[in-house]
């Protein structure tokens, strides 16, 4: 056991820093509104799905229900994207999910804009993974 985690630790290094200093961002948000740790960790339990905390947070700030600064999260949200599809391409030697992401991204962008890109994106990319779930498979790691 404990040469098997000698081996797989530092192939993980890459994702935990991301993870780290996203949930440290995240903490300090929710701390900047008012929110103790508690909450955050409470969050971070019930929402697993990485950056919809974010989004979490977001959304309430659009709605007006929180008033406060979210500058600073799109870097964040860009940081943790980058770091995911890195990790994905290393470890995969099927590139599909990857390129589909970008090319949806794109071309979301070029018709909603800036503006309104992302839910439609983020559905057609989920529309187009579901539909591939049989052509991407884990053992077809290359590490």
């Amino acid at each position: 056991m404990k040469r098997i985690l000698k081996r797989v630790f530092p192939q993980t290094i890459p994702v935990m820093a991301g993870y780290i200093s996203l949930g440290i961002a995240f903490g300090l948000l929710l701390q900047s509104i008012g929110y103790g740790p508690l909450w955050a960790f409470l969050m971070s339990v019930f929402i697993y799905a990485g950056s919809t905390q974010f989004l979490a947070v977001e959304l309430l700030v659009a709605g007006g229900l929180l008033p406060f600064d979210t500058t600073g999260i799109d870097f964040a949200m860009t940081a943790l994207f980058v770091v995911l599809v890195v990790e994905q391409w290393k470890t995969h030697r099927n590139h599909l999910p990857a390129i589909a992401g970008f090319a949806v991204t794109i071309a979301a962008l070029y018709i909603f804009g800036a503006e309104r890109f992302l839910i439609p994106s983020l559905i057609v990319i989920s529309v187009i993974l579901m539909c591939m779930k049989g052509a991407i498979k884990p053992e077809e790691s290359h590490k």
